[in-house]
């Protein structure tokens, strides 16, 4: 009960009888982590704005006019096949010629004795499915269908997606490095300083046999306190404004709150780490 009494009352002086340190490593911690909230945000949030753009690329396979309508059937029963394929649609001539005057808000082809619109199959592929080297063997194979004669697909956009999520995951984990680093050797440097104040103390209880686990164990609780302070407070930050907040055509998107409590379980555990390797340096 004693080592229990102890414990308690060394957390306590050090956050009571050292308001202002504690206030100042409070803020830069909450300050430091809510970057960290942030950065993190924008990734997932960039994602899923690029996942829609991914989502709407679609592949049209145009038609030879000589190809009989039985042949069309089995054709379009063979891409429906198609493991990557999700939806498959058959245009006609005059589906077409009606997205063509939808699109221009008139009918082009009006006084035409015949319609020269090609027919064609549009497929929408499943997301997992959407990955550049995989769409461009895909096309290739597709390309030697008899009676296709061109396949349109926007291959560019879908490369230019990934290069921006490679891009933009590798500022994440740059950012979210950096970051952390900082966030450690500050709270490394609060804690430090906090045993400064009681170096004479924590000398003469180490001399009269207290162990150096026992002795951490104050400045265990103080990391853990401030990590799992300054992580739960950057997230009722971050929900209390993204609450409030919105973005015209572009989704905030958050973490699952599952993953906010681990990411506050792991910033305390953090903290305990660095209280302990803080006093094993002193001592």
């Amino acid at each position: 009960m004693s080592r229990l009494y102890y414990i308690i009352k060394s957390f306590a002086v050090n956050i009571v009888k050292r308001p202002l340190p504690a206030v100042a490593s409070f803020l830069s911690l909450f300050l430091l982590l809510l970057m960290l909230d942030l950065v993190w945000m924008a990734k997932l949030s960039a994602d899923n704005y690029l996942e829609k753009i991914v989502a709407n690329i679609d592949m049209e396979l145009f038609l030879e006019d000589s190809l009989p309508d039985s042949a069309i059937t089995y054709l379009t029963e063979m891409v429906e096949d198609l493991d990557a394929a999700d939806t498959v649609q058959f245009i006609s001539k005059d589906d077409a010629r009606e997205q063509l005057s939808a699109l221009i808000g008139e009918d082009l082809l009006e006084g035409f004795d015949d319609n020269p619109l090609p027919r064609s199959i549009l497929i929408r592929f499943k997301s997992e499915y959407l990955k550049s080297g995989y769409m461009d063997n895909l096309v290739g194979q597709l390309r030697e269908l008899t009676g296709v004669y061109e396949v349109y697909f926007p291959g560019h956009w879908l490369w230019k997606v990934e290069e921006s999520k490679s891009l933009a995951r590798a500022m994440a984990f740059f950012l979210g490095a950096v970051i952390l680093i900082t966030v450690m050797l500050n709270l490394l440097y609060s804690i430090r300083l906090s045993i400064k104040t009681h170096e004479e103390g924590l000398a003469q209880l180490r001399l009269l046999g207290g162990a150096r686990f026992l002795l951490a164990l104050p400045y265990m609780l103080e990391g853990i306190f401030f990590g799992v302070l300054s992580s739960v407070a950057g997230w009722l930050a971050v929900f209390y404004v993204s609450g409030r907040i919105s973005f015209e055509g572009f989704e905030v998107v958050l973490p699952d709150r599952q993953e906010v409590v681990i990411y506050c379980i792991v910033a305390g555990l953090a903290g305990m780490v660095i209280g302990y390797i803080g006093l094993r340096r002193s001592l």
